[in-house]
């Protein structure tokens, strides 16, 4: 296997566990319970539909976020996704509890809604390129405070999205 699909292995891993039942607690996962998983499936149709059903589901939320957005805050900072980036972030913290305890589905369906609605739905391709824009027009201050900002916000959304999700039951 080559370096070039070392990571999306990875990621299926951690997915795969977070999703397998018990405590799912992404940032918990130790390296040795992440090596455990089964090696990734390819050819499952049924997962593969659920992706893409929820991935133009995905893309349609980020599309019109980034509108309303960009509508209300302007265009000067690249808030529309900044708030992407956070609330994408939320989702998935507590979607990776929700999903299997308080509202269990298949795991067809919960990778449809992680790897297609979530996955699309945020992406940090963006954030960095929007980052990068912004050092190159010389605002370096505002590049520090969009890069800071969306890290903190991003993983205090995430462990709160966590966090809640027990509370639901």
């Amino acid at each position: 296997m080559g370096p070039s699909c070392a990571k999306p292995i990875a990621h299926a891993r951690l997915l795969w566990f977070s999703l397998k039942g018990g405590q799912p607690a992404l940032w918990r996962i130790s390296h040795e319970e992440l090596q455990e998983a089964p090696p990734v499936r390819t050819g499952d149709d049924v997962t593969a539909l659920w992706i893409a059903c929820f991935a133009v589901l995905g893309a349609w939320a980020r599309y019109g976020q980034s509108l309303g957005v960009q509508r209300l805050m302007g265009r000067d900072f690249p808030w529309a996704t900044l708030s992407i980036n956070v609330f994408g972030s939320f989702l998935i913290g507590f979607l990776s509890y929700a999903l299997v305890t308080i509202y269990p589905l298949s795991v067809p369906m919960r990778t449809g809604i992680m790897v297609g609605g979530i996955g699309t739905y945020t992406t940090f391709s963006t954030f960095s390129l929007e980052a990068m824009v912004l050092f190159e027009n010389g605002q370096t201050i505002r590049g520090l405070a969009y890069l800071a900002t969306s890290l903190v916000l991003g993983l205090a959304a995430v462990l709160l999205g966590g966090l809640m999700g027990p509370h639901l039951s």
